[in-house]
């Protein structure tokens, strides 16, 4: 029997997510649009593709890739649908799956927590990874993405020459675990300090420095931002932060190894973990802005469920995190030009 790949669209507007709702039978469970692809599809083009013929819908935006698993024969590719217009409910026939009959059925929109212990049998694997709001607390990442002399950070990073690599900069840390130009908790302003800098190391949050150095030494790819992740007590007014790490390409070919590599570490490592599991990985399309221009950039993201706590996400991370520096430390790309631990 050969394997199947299909992919999943969870198509949402605001809290509530567009289902297929079977009137008859009513024991059929409520569905979420999908299909089986072929091999030569590319599971984002098929997965709008299917968001637009089956529902109907207009003003459809891709917002995300919330994981891949395998269960026997299937390959499951889900992805996250912003819909951005408004619809209303409407009846149309649809094929109830394994059957030959055709039966009635709703689309409607339903909210989340109404539908997700009733969807059928796969179709809520990866729900829990929804981070819909993107303001209030729930919702941190990814913030004001900003670097004064992008230019003059990439020449100091490539030349260990550059007197500009001999500058001091001002690095506090802070009681939350910070480290910034200010020693305020919750401060993210800090300056950017290249490789060959004697503070590169001081200058790395702990809990994110083992994969800034996967990054640097074996890869050989620019970080120009990361961050362990921060928890806050109620005396900080501040939210809390995801660990997650940026980096910057040096031009358009070294940008597509990054994020073939990124999404590949991505499928690998969600799929090692239960899909409930309090935080997944996440690869995000990001533009650094500078004074001297605008950049395309990619970040690694260590992302909170949307059901799961914060207590419960700092508790669970560092399982998740060794495991994404376990599977990159195993590609054999190695970089001359090293950074040592201190």
């Amino acid at each position: 029997m050969s394997e199947e790949v299909k992919v999943y669209a969870y198509i949402t507007k605001e809290n509530h997510l567009f289902v297929s709702n079977p009137q008859d039978p009513p024991e059929v469970s409520k569905q979420v649009p999908t299909r089986v692809i072929t091999s030569n599809e590319n599971p984002k083009d098929a997965v709008m593709q299917l968001a637009c013929e089956k529902t109907g819908l207009s003003h459809l935006k891709l917002d995300d890739f919330l994981g891949y698993d395998k269960s026997e024969m299937t390959h499951r590719y889900f992805f996250h649908i912003l819909c951005e217009s408004d619809v209303s409910n409407i009846s149309i026939q649809t094929q109830t799956h394994g059957k030959n009959e055709r039966v009635a059925s709703d689309l409607c929109w339903m909210e989340l927590d109404a539908v997700l212990l009733d969807l059928i049998a796969d179709h809520g694997q990866t729900l829990n990874r929804l981070n819909l709001t993107k303001t209030p607390a729930h919702y941190t990442y990814p913030g004001i993405n900003f670097m004064r002399d992008c230019k003059g950070f990439m020449e100091r990073w490539d030349n260990p020459e550059n007197p500009d690599n001999e500058k001091q900069v001002n690095l506090h840390k802070t009681p939350h675990g910070n480290i910034n130009k200010t020693g305020v908790s919750g401060d993210y302003k800090a300056d950017t300090i290249s490789r060959h800098q004697h503070q590169f190391i001081e200058g790395i949050e702990p809990g994110i420095l083992r994969l800034v150095l996967v990054f640097i030494n074996q890869f050989n790819w620019i970080t120009y931002s990361s961050c362990q992740g921060h928890q806050y007590d109620s005396s900080i007014d501040a939210k809390p932060k995801e660990r997650h790490i940026g980096l910057l390409s040096r031009d358009a070919e070294e940008r597509q190894t990054i994020k073939e590599t990124l999404i590949e570490t991505t499928i690998v490592v969600n799929s090692r973990f239960p899909s409930n599991y309090p935080v997944w990985l996440q690869v995000s399309d990001r533009v650094l802005s500078s004074d001297d221009g605008d950049r395309a950039v990619i970040d690694l993201v260590f992302r909170l469920c949307s059901l799961a706590s914060w207590d419960t996400y700092f508790t669970e991370i560092d399982a998740i995190y060794n495991e994404t520096i376990t599977f990159l430390e195993s590609f054999t790309v190695t970089c001359s030009d090293t950074v040592p631990e201190m």
